[in-house]
């Protein structure tokens, strides 16, 4: 079974939307070690330029 873990390790990236988990009263220390806490122009730029995209 992979896990996200195989996930970061083949390069993937976790980007974590700011403004949606303060919505949600989420905090950072309940994300995983590697999600990155982004604002929308980053997931638009990185949306932009990459070749593949997973949306959840």
């Amino acid at each position: 079974m992979q896990t996200s873990s195989s996930f970061l390790e083949f390069g993937g990236q976790i980007f974590v939307c700011i403004p949606c988990i303060e919505s949600r009263k989420i905090t950072p220390d309940l994300l995983i070690d590697k999600a990155q806490l982004v604002k929308a122009g980053k997931v638009v730029q990185e949306v932009l330029e990459a070749k593949a995209v997973l949306n959840y």
